[in-house]
């Protein structure tokens, strides 16, 4: 005759030894992101916060008169697909956005000249960093990227970027968007600390973003099998089901 409590016993025993370990990291991920604060995983609390501009008053050339500049510059292929007025640091530019061969490109433009402008330098970055940062501590080095390697505590975002870092307390470091000088992200050791559980939450190991992996299913069903045979085995355990097991033999 088989014993079922006994296999159910066996099973739950090795499966709670096998997925225990990852069942305890989930626990502790998730009691991470459920205490910490979102704001202080995205370096709010060390964000500037900036006024809105009244551009009412402001003399501006006509944006057409920059999308022909870009059409010169680029070629007739150029395929505008918006313009937008911003402030970037104490001057007024469009930013264009548009496509050629297929590709997306951001090009910046002077609002009261109609001049292209090249993107955003390092000194440019720094400044606009700084601006943008508020905490303790102040701007000690940039660094250009054109591509991230995989796992890069930024990602999603677009390229190429100025990576301003300070040294605040936290290890912030400032992304900066190399085309057109927006603030893209703030990262700080609380966000590389959630960055981490969440990597052992979801289980990849290599680039951090992906939740549909073979080695997540695995241990999902593992785990959920755990808990059932769990269930089971309290079920069989108690005394209205031995005394009802009793009664039918």
């Amino acid at each position: 005759m088989i014993n079922t409590q006994l296999i159910t016993r066996k099973a739950h025993r090795w499966l709670g030894l096998l997925i225990g370990i990852q069942l305890l990291l989930w626990s502790l991920s998730g009691l991470y992101f459920a205490v910490v604060p979102s704001s202080e995983v995205a370096g709010a609390h060390n964000k500037a916060e900036h006024e809105p501009v009244n551009f009412a008053f402001t003399p501006l050339v006509s944006p057409q008169q920059v999308i022909s500049a870009l059409v010169v510059d680029q070629g007739p292929s150029v395929q505008v697909r918006g313009v937008s007025l911003q402030r970037l640091q104490q001057r007024n530019v469009f930013q264009v956005h548009y496509d050629v061969g297929g590709e997306s490109h951001i090009q910046l433009a002077d609002a009261s000249s109609g001049e292209l402008l090249a993107g955003v330098d390092e000194r440019q970055a720094l400044a606009i960093a700084e601006a943008d940062f508020t905490g303790a501590g102040r701007a000690v080095g940039a660094r250009y990227l054109a591509a991230l390697e995989p796992g890069h505590e930024y990602r999603w975002g677009e390229l190429p970027l100025w990576q301003i870092s300070f040294d605040a307390p936290e290890n912030t470091r400032v992304y900066v968007a190399a085309r057109t000088g927006v603030v893209i992200t703030h990262r700080n050791d609380t966000w590389r600390v959630f960055d981490f559980f969440w990597m052992l939450h979801i289980m990849d190991f290599s680039a951090r973003t992906d939740f549909h992996t073979l080695l997540l299913q695995v241990a999902s069903v593992l785990s959920l099998v755990t808990i059932v045979s769990g269930f089971i085995l309290w079920f069989m355990t108690t005394s209205l089901f031995k005394r009802r097991i009793g009664a039918e033999k």
